[in-house]
């Protein structure tokens, strides 16, 4: 890696690699390139600029509007592709969570916001959402009380809401 940090083009094709892996048809390659995403993030393989917009990119992704489709039918191509899409920015936008597993950049509040209107997509969406959650919960535990402090009182709000799981009994 610290090679190809040298190498500004070398870089740049490894990161569209990575990004391209986001975009596959199967499920299963997507869901490995957000961790190698993920990982090329944290370390700072990706300058600033760049990290702002793929982000921009990944939300608007996100926001893909699904048609509908109807009970007992099989989905439309335009229905797989759209949801193919909307996972794509999920998992972009779940990188930006995971690379920042013990610290609250000022992007992630609103990260996890966005990401909160879709927990009730249909899967995989919805599943990636939740592990994504899962392990935000798990990382910043312990030192939870400096970083509530970078949230808002709606987001925190929002947040408690993602995070606890509803009790059976209420």
């Amino acid at each position: 890696m610290f090679l190809l940090l040298g190498q500004e083009d070398e870089a740049q094709t490894v990161t569209e690699c990575v990004v391209r892996g986001l975009h596959d048809a199967r499920v299963e390659v997507r869901e490995m390139a957000v961790q190698v995403f993920s990982g090329l993030l944290h370390c700072g393989f990706i300058d600033s600029a760049r990290q702002q917009e793929l982000r921009s990119e990944f939300e608007r992704m996100a926001c893909t509007r699904l048609s509908r489709r109807g009970r007992g039918s099989a989905p439309s191509p335009d229905h797989v592709a759209q949801l193919r899409q909307r996972h794509t920015g999920v998992l972009g936008l779940c990188a930006f969570v995971n690379a920042a597993p013990y610290d609250v950049p000022e992007h992630l509040p609103q990260t996890l916001m966005t990401l909160g209107d879709h927990v009730n997509d249909p899967p995989p969406i919805q599943t990636t959402i939740r592990k994504t959650m899962t392990n935000f919960k798990r990382t910043h535990h312990e030192n939870w009380r400096l970083h509530r402090q970078k949230f808002t009182d709606d987001q925190l709000t929002v947040l408690t809401d993602l995070l606890v799981s509803p009790s059976y009994y209420a």
